[in-house]
């Protein structure tokens, strides 16, 4: 479908003022230490009041929690996406910059009751062209 993004659901892609960008962002790998980095950059932009961990699991779509402690727990695929070989649409379960942003646009939006709502579409594309220069 034309306003599908491989790697992104729908109801975010068809709402999301950045597509262009957010389609890039779900295209680019990147390692761990970089994602760390970019986690920790953003981070320290928004001033948080919470810590944010990033851990690493094998193929793990990407995950957002609250520990018991208030620290903000992002899981992220292990391995960066391929950049040549793959058959497109696999990023699913690999590191990229669309999965950093969309769960760091969590972590923000993390309150809202209402999951990928306009809130969090609005947060990421903001978090899209603050990044944007980083990838």
């Amino acid at each position: 479908m034309e306003n599908d993004i491989h790697g992104e659901y729908q109801m975010v892609s068809r709402r999301l003022q950045q597509y262009t960008l957010l389609a890039r962002a779900h295209a680019e790998p990147i390692e761990q230490d970089e994602a760390r980095t970019l986690v920790e950059m953003l981070a320290e932009h928004y001033q948080l009041a919470y810590p944010v961990l990033v851990h690493f699991r094998h193929r793990s779509p990407g995950r957002i929690s609250r520990t018991k402690d208030g620290k903000r727990l992002i899981l992220l695929p292990s391995f960066p996406m391929p950049k040549v070989g793959g058959p497109f649409g696999k990023q699913v379960g690999y590191l990229r910059v669309g999965i950093v942003l969309h769960e760091f646009a969590h972590v923000l939006d993390l309150d809202t009751a209402k999951r990928h709502g306009t809130g969090f579409v609005h947060i990421l594309d903001e978090l899209l062209l603050l990044t944007e220069g980083l990838w």
